[in-house]
Formats: C-alpha cells, sequence, structure tokens
C-alpha cells in the first residue's frame, strides 16, 4: 500500500480509523460503560469479530475517497 501524504486536519479525507470508529459505534449504541478497561476489553472483542475481508472493503472506500478528493481538487 502506498501513503499518501496529506494535511492531517483534512476535512475530506479520513484515516482508516473512521471505519473502525462507525463500527465501534453501532456496536455500543445504548450502552453505558463503567470504566476505561470495560470499553478496550469490549472494543477489542467487537474489533475482532470483524473479518480481514470487512478492514480490506474499508481500504478500498479510502481508496475511492482519496481518489475523488484527488479528483475534484485537481
Amino acid at each position: 500500500m502506498t501513503t499518501l501524504e496529506h494535511h492531517p486536519y483534512s476535512s475530506d479525507l479520513a484515516t482508516v480509523d473512521f471505519y473502525s470508529f462507525l463500527l465501534l459505534k453501532s456496536a455500543f449504541k445504548g450502552w453505558s460503560f463503567c470504566d476505561a478497561n470495560y470499553i478496550i476489553q469490549n472494543a477489542t472483542e467487537e474489533l475482532k469479530k470483524r473479518s480481514q475481508n470487512g478492514f480490506q472493503e474499508c481500504l478500498q472506500i479510502l481508496y475511492s475517497r482519496w481518489q475523488k478528493w484527488i479528483f475534484a481538487r485537481g
């Protein structure tokens, strides 16, 4: 994978984390957590449930977003 350099706070591009945070946000909607260790444990378990293909799909989505951004700024 080639790393593209861009402004770290670009609103047009998201890091790979956008996929992970979306998954966790959906999975934990309505949950209450009592401490940080409980959050870490549950987040780790939820991310382990995701297949490698799920993360591959994430990278493909991110790549298409980069392409749109590059074309728009062209």
